[in-house]
């Protein structure tokens, strides 16, 4: 069998050249202004995902050594599909080249394309992969200057700092090997001071490592990521829910995880362990513990102070944010039992929270089976595994011993073309773990019992058909509808291309949302219903490894019940310019919208700079220009600029609150400097 495979990468090797190559440009994260609109709210913490994308394009992934969470992060295969790689490397031994992935039926030639710049093939005559690791400084802030810096009627201004956000950040790291690393951050309007504080607003700091000990398989110390499961108890990885991509519906992700993000909540300070028990068996624990940011109620004298709710956006701008920081210390130890054998793996999880107060949320309607109390235990049991073609995987947990919450799954691969996918959940409404994130309409798994179906088809190479159809309904009264609902959503999307020359797609979202409808009498609520729908619609012009130029256009159309429709447009045009050989890359956008209100509001992925993004949402009716510019030097020296400018024409302000600025215009400026080795 040797002898025939390796004439077989022979021959791969050189037919294939014309198949597959590096990507044009650069390959951002563009998937994510496919996302919901509650989803895009909750993914700005994850910009730690971009230092591993950076670095795997540098340093591609072995095909050899590669696991399956190396495989599912970067969103281009499904489960099936990695597993089919994995098996092929079991059953005839180790990849001679890239291109024999094309032997494998369940992988498309478009999949494999998309694949490429992140993968390669090792040999045992070659050098170790040498670590990376970046230092960098990066400032930003706003023109004209806003109302929270402004004094009014002789008062002082509300934000207590400066206008200008600062950054510092090193890192220097190894896939799957070492990490280790701190940052320093101040947000726009927070104080720089050393008064009783360490001159910033919030410290990073990391060491990660495998292989220290014997025994000891991987450890983490200072700030880590815990990701347990489907995510009904634990998950801290990135994951998001419902893209454009309807198969991506399993949370993979290693269960410890260095934490090299600029969040200051979703993350846990302490140390983790993953233990190396022998044959299938491994364990992992660990200890979290820190002062959180929250609200505080009840009465102090009485000794009855209770906690209502986290902040978890990490700013201490005003007053009243700077008296919410590290209000209630917070407590998490947890363990995972895991069993692998061959294409199976089962875990079994148990996870202890204890705050310093109770927790108790305001009385409302929706939270009055909200679990409350200093200490919360939870369980959990996740599987997952492969019967040919099926991949099954999924969680049931509970939260002190109350009634479970549960989703299950299944992947199929009919063939190299079509692919489905089917997601059953149910999750109580006192289920309401504080890290969970599991696959579920809202933010958490919470209240809600529905079923997701999801498919893609390949009618021929570089094309995809795509839809999902998710139906849900609540368990018990929200904050939006205090009665019975179901909602749903839905999405259709086409996309094709020709091979290093062009490539467009058009998508068709509709979302079925239930609210509450107002009466006379504030007291009594119906539940009512709104329908939106979003068409978009891009086209992109791609001149291999030196342009690309972006057209697109969305229409959203607002149709709250018994009122009158909204529509809502947006157009815009991108150019990204790197000349081969150059040391200089040039972005740039131009865009025109049109939209009456925040309920219609449009997301839009722009240009940005390295290890950052921008997901801006727009309404109101104006122009929208960002330009972005970097140069690079021999020796790993970057140094990038990025504005953007936001015109409402007539408008007296841009924004709201004390973010608003006077006037007509609003322009954001951001400068980093990052020294790359």
């Amino acid at each position: 069998m040797g002898w025939k495979k390796y004439t077989l990468g022979v021959i791969l090797l050189t037919a294939g050249c014309s198949l597959v190559g590096q990507s044009p440009v650069e390959n951002p994260l563009e998937f994510l202004d496919e996302l919901s609109d509650d989803v895009i709210d909750q993914i700005a913490d994850y910009t730690d995902i971009l230092d591993l994308l950076e670095y795997t394009k540098r340093h591609p992934m072995d095909l050899n050594t590669v696991k399956n969470h190396d495989l599912a992060k970067f969103r281009i295969l499904n489960p099936t599909e990695i597993n089919a790689i994995l098996t092929y490397r079991d059953k005839y031994g180790p990849f001679i080249d890239p291109h024999e992935l094309q032997v494998i039926p369940e992988l498309s030639l478009e999949k494999i394309r998309l694949l490429r710049p992140y993968i390669t093939v090792h040999h045992q005559n070659e050098i170790t992969q040498n670590g990376a690791g970046y230092v960098l400084f990066r400032t930003s802030g706003y023109l004209p200057k806003r109302t929270g810096f402004r004094s009014q009627d002789d008062k002082p201004p509300a934000y207590q700092g400066s206008p200008q956000s600062i950054l510092i950040k090193y890192r220097h790291f190894q896939r799957h090997n070492y990490s280790w690393g701190m940052s320093l951050e101040k947000d726009a309007g927070e104080s720089f001071n050393f008064k009783g504080k360490p001159g910033f607003d919030h410290i990073h700091f990391h060491f990660f490592r495998t292989g220290l000990f014997n025994k000891i398989k991987t450890l983490a110390l200072g700030d880590y990521r815990i990701s347990l499961g489907q995510g009904l108890l634990q998950y801290q990885g990135f994951a998001i829910t419902k893209s454009s991509n309807p198969l991506m519906i399993k949370r993979v992700a290693p269960v410890i995880q260095p934490y090299s993000g600029t969040s200051e909540y979703n993350y846990f300070r302490g140390a983790a362990a993953e233990f190396d028990s022998g044959g299938s068996i491994k364990n992992f624990v660990f200890i979290h513990r820190k002062k959180r940011d929250a609200t505080l109620r009840g009465q102090p004298a009485e000794h009855a102070t209770y906690f209502s709710a986290f902040q978890t956006n990490g700013l201490h701008r005003t007053i009243h944010e700077d008296a919410k920081r590290n209000q209630v210390a917070e407590t998490i130890a947890g363990h995972r039992f895991q069993w692998d054998h061959k294409s199976w793996k089962i875990g079994l999880n148990s996870i202890y929270q204890g705050f310093s107060f109770p927790y108790k949320p305001v009385t409302r309607i929706d939270n009055i089976r909200r679990l409350t109390g200093s200490h919360f235990i939870g369980h959990s049991l996740d599987f997952s595994g492969h019967l040919k073609s099926f991949h099954l995987f999924g969680e049931v947990a509970t939260q002190k011993y109350r009634s479970p919450a549960f989703t299950v799954s299944g992947l199929y691969s009919f063939n190299a073309r079509l692919d489905a996918a089917l997601l059953i959940r149910r999750f109580p409404a006192h289920f309401a773990p504080i890290f969970g994130n599991a696959f579920s309409a809202r933010s958490t798994p919470n209240n809600e019992s529905g079923i997701y179906l999801g498919m893609n088809y390949h009618p021929k190479e570089y094309s995809r058909l795509s839809f999902y159809l998710d139906s849900w309904k609540g368990l018990w009264p929200t904050f939006q509808a205090h009665g019975p609902t179901f909602d749903q959503d839905f999405m259709v999307r086409y996309e094709t291309a020709r091979r290093r020359k062009w490539e467009m797609f058009a998508q068709l979202k509709w979302k079925h949302r239930a609210k509450n409808h107002g009466h006379l009498s504030p007291a009594y609520n119906t539940v009512t219903y709104k329908d939106q729908i979003n068409f978009r619609i891009q086209f992109r012009k791609i001149k291999y490894q030196r342009w690309r130029w972006t057209n697109r256009i969305e229409v959203v159309r607002t149709q709250p019940t018994n009122n009158i429709p909204e529509y809502g447009y947006m157009v815009f045009s991108d150019l990204l310019f790197s000349r081969l050989g150059s040391w200089w890359t040039y972005a740039g956008r131009i865009g025109w919208f049109d939209i009456p209100s925040y309920d219609t509001r449009i997301y839009s992925y722009e240009p940005d700079i390295r290890y950052s993004f921008s997901i801006p949402a727009f309404y109101g009716t104006g122009w929208r220009i960002a330009a972005r510019i970097s140069r690079k030097w021999r020796r790993g020296l970057r140094i990038e600029l990025r504005t953007g400018w936001t015109f409402l024409p007539g408008q007296d302000q841009v924004g709201s609150g004390y973010n608003a600025v006077p006037g007509s215009f609003n322009q954001q400026i951001k400068a980093q400097m990052i020294h790359e080795f």
